[in-house]
């Protein structure tokens, strides 16, 4: 069932581990160039800023408007053409979209995952955009 996804709270993170999804159509392999002929799901824990900016993963680069999602053995991750697409958590038995699928280093990769914009940032700018 598709529907409507709701914003996250200001100011509210969810703890690292929460089990989120993300979809898209992307390749299903890296550099594969195959494109899925049905929209693909997967479920990824949210990966602390902190742990995400160690020396082993992205050594800093995460700012304040990112977060990470993935496993840190690899095997799972959005890929080239999920970009834009949506990282969702449930919060409270509410779906909210926390993320949007932004870059990473190759797809997959062990101690590499993924990063996305992290929407509650941009709650402002969204909410003087849609009212």
């Amino acid at each position: 069932t598709i529907r409507p996804v709701c914003l996250p709270q200001y100011d509210h993170e969810l703890p690292e581990g929460t089990l989120c999804w993300i979809s898209g159509w992307g390749y299903t392999q890296p550099d594969d160039g195959h494109i899925p002929d049905t929209l693909k799901e997967a479920q990824v824990p949210l990966i602390s800023t902190k742990k995400c900016n160690s020396s082993c993963m992205y050594n800093g680069e995460i700012t304040k408007r990112m977060l990470c999602a993935g496993n840190t053995e690899g095997n799972v991750d959005a890929c080239q053409g999920d970009s834009g697409g949506p990282l969702v958590c449930q919060d409270n038995n509410v779906w909210r979209l926390v993320g949007v699928v932004s870059w990473g280093t190759g797809c997959a990769e062990s101690n590499h995952p993924g990063v996305y914009t992290k929407v509650s940032a941009f709650l402002g700018w969204i909410y003087g955009i849609i009212e």
